[in-house]
């Protein structure tokens, strides 16, 4: 009789075995789902380990010494993809539909178009 908002993630293989287990879960307390937005998120670790790359080689070429550029430049890949990997950007999100029963039950997803980048569509992980 109402429109709920309820946020969850999940990682599964399929988006449809995630809504699956949440219908279940919702059902189960005497809800129902009909329809759902699917996000799909990525992370920012390829781009802060290769800022954290740039930062540590020219950390470690300024001691002029080989061992110290190469292990610093080495630090500066690993924290500058650990930095990454805490901040997350939408890459899709999909309309899901689920069927009715006498359709054979599942769910039809539709892509939604992409919206602009805004500061509130990026997401700190923690």
């Amino acid at each position: 009789m109402g429109q709920f908002i309820i946020e969850l993630g999940l990682e599964r293989q399929f988006h449809s075995d995630a809504l699956n287990d949440i219908a279940r879960g919702l059902e189960a307390m005497g809800w129902t789902v009909s329809q759902a937005i699917v996000t799909e998120w990525v992370t920012e670790a390829v781009t802060g380990a290769t800022f954290g790359t740039g930062a540590g080689a020219v950390a470690g070429v300024s001691t002029k010494n080989p061992v110290a550029c190469v292990v610093l430049t080495v630090l500066g890949l690993a924290v500058g993809a650990g930095v990454g990997s805490l901040f997350k950007k939408i890459r899709a999100q999909h309309l899901a539909t689920r069927r009715p029963r006498y359709l054979g039950n599942g769910w039809e997803f539709a892509l939604l178009p992409a919206q602009e980048d805004r500061p509130g569509q990026q997401a700190f992980s923690s």
